[in-house]
């Protein structure tokens, strides 16, 4: 169930994806594969620990790909 949670996870985040980088094969395929990564991570800290530490880890991924990875890649 955490593998099919993260591929809805990945779906989920790959409009921004799109909106932001570009619509490309290797750009939507990279995106789903990523986001299904942080979405297995994500998933099993809310199956060992609490759906707020999964939340609080998004958070904080968030806040690290806009101040420190998106502005050297854009």
């Amino acid at each position: 169930s955490i593998l099919f949670a993260a591929i809805i996870f990945a779906l989920g985040h790959l409009q921004i994806t799109i909106q932001t980088i570009g619509q490309s094969p290797p750009i939507i395929i990279r995106a789903i594969l990523l986001n299904s990564v942080a979405g297995i991570g994500l998933g099993y800290l809310y199956w060992k620990i609490s759906l707020s530490h999964a939340i609080y880890a998004h958070a904080l991924i968030q806040v690290f790909n806009q101040l420190i990875v998106m502005p050297i890649f854009l």
